[in-house]
Parts: structure tokens; sequence; C-alpha cells
């Protein structure tokens, strides 16, 4: 059990999994409930309960009162759109914009713009290592002699290819898209390299990741326990409901 729960703080979900689970429109409305219960918990502190109505001549009174703890459901979506908002603070604009190969495509992106998204990749705070390895086992990156970077450090346009220049650890490498060959070729090398700067950002930012899974969890056990009020609730009402109608 133990390993159980180290695992699960250990190893948090990857940035897309967050975003598809942030697309759920069920979970919009804990943000909802964050923005409109205060406002109405407001507007009927005021009211007595129950509530006297006259209709007709006569006097109903209409309780106020939830079935659950509207303070604790509160909480819940406070935690929820705490995690929403390191979400989207810290999760890679890369994984918001394509979050599969199908989305880059979308963009109908020449084959030299992968160039450009290397430079980025180098400039964040990533495993440049990891990547670099990757690229060079797979023969879309050359290590160079000496300093290869450009003045501005920015990728170079050259006839048939744009080259991107790396460096880290003082080596040089550098990498030349599209990857000169065939069509299919070319195709490849765009779908390879285009997973490998998404495996880099998926796997960022660990300790965010972790606390959004954190804040996940208090928000999900505190709705759950709203929820159990609800359910007990409506038990309650129902098994009252049935021994009157026995009586």
């Amino acid at each position: 059990m133990w390993s159980s729960i180290c695992k699960f703080f250990s190893e948090p979900p990857k940035w897309e999994e967050y975003k598809n689970f942030y697309q759920l429109t069920i979970f919009r409305y804990l943000v909802m409930w964050f923005s409109v219960v205060p406002l109405i918990a407001g507007l009927l502190s005021g009211l007595p309960d129950p509530l006297p109505i006259n209709l007709g001549g006569a006097t109903y009174y209409l309780n106020l009162e939830l079935p659950f703890n509207w303070k604790i459901l509160w909480l819940s979506s406070f935690f929820f759109l705490i995690s929403f908002g390191l979400y989207l603070f810290k999760c890679p604009p890369f994984i918001k914009k394509y979050n599969q190969f199908s989305d880059y495509l979308a963009y109908c992106h020449d084959k030299r713009w992968m160039a450009w998204l290397i430079k980025e990749l180098s400039e964040s705070k990533v495993d440049l290592e990891k990547f670099l390895e990757r690229m060079l086992e797979k023969g879309y990156a050359t290590k160079v002699s000496g300093a290869a970077l450009a003045p501005d450090k920015n990728p170079k346009v050259l006839v048939g290819q744009t080259v991107v220049y790396l460096e880290f650890k003082s080596e040089s490498y550098t990498a030349g898209f599209p990857v000169l060959g065939s069509a299919e070729i070319a195709n490849e090398a765009e779908r390879g390299v285009f997973w490998e700067i998404f495996g880099r950002y998926s796997s960022s930012n660990k300790a965010y990741r972790v606390s959004i899974r954190i804040l996940l969890l208090i928000s999900a056990l505190l709705f759950l326990f709203v929820l159990g009020q609800n359910i007990c609730t409506g038990i309650f009402y129902i098994v009252s409901s049935l021994k009157s109608f026995l009586a």
C-alpha cells in the first residue's frame, strides 16, 4: 500500500492528461459554484428560515436549508479552481496548442518550422540532455566540433533546409529541417521529432503536476463528502415518506 501511495505522488499525470481532464464540461460547474454560491448565500442570509409564503389565504413554509453543506462544496470548488490556475500557468504552451501530431499538422506548418520549435525547447527549462540524446540516436541531430551557434542564436535559413544550432554542457549540435532525402523520410522525421519535443514538455514541471494532483484529490474528497450528504438526505426523505404513506 505504501508503494502505491509513493507512486501516486511520484508519478503524476502528464500535462496532456490534465488538459483532457480540464476540458470535461462537468467540472466547469465547480467553477460556477465557486462564483455563484457566496452571492446566493448572502441574499438568503437575511431571510427567515423557514420562509413563510402566503398562497390563497393559506401560509406555507419553505425550508431554505440545503440538503448538504454548501461551504464544503465551495471549498471543493476552491481547490479545483487553484489546480486549474496552476495548470493554466505552468502547462507548456506547446502541449496546450498541439495535444497530438494531427493538431500540429492541422496548422499546415512548413517542415522548416521544426527548427524553431527546437530552439524554443532549448530555451525552456526542460530535459534538453535527454532530447539531444534521442535526436542523436535517431540521426536527426549531429554533434559538431567548436562553437556552432549563430551570432543571434536563431536558426539559419539555408537552401533546402533551416538549421538550428544548440549548445549543451560545452558541446555543440546542429539539426536541419526538413531532413534531406525522400518525402517519406522527411515526413517520418517530422513526426519523430514532434513526439520527442512533445515528450520533453509532457514530463516537465513535475512539482507542479504533483501539486495539481494533490489539489484535485482534496477537491474530490470534499465533493464526495457532500455527495454522501446528498445521498443520505435523499434516502432519509424517501424512508420518511414511505413511513408516512404506510402509517
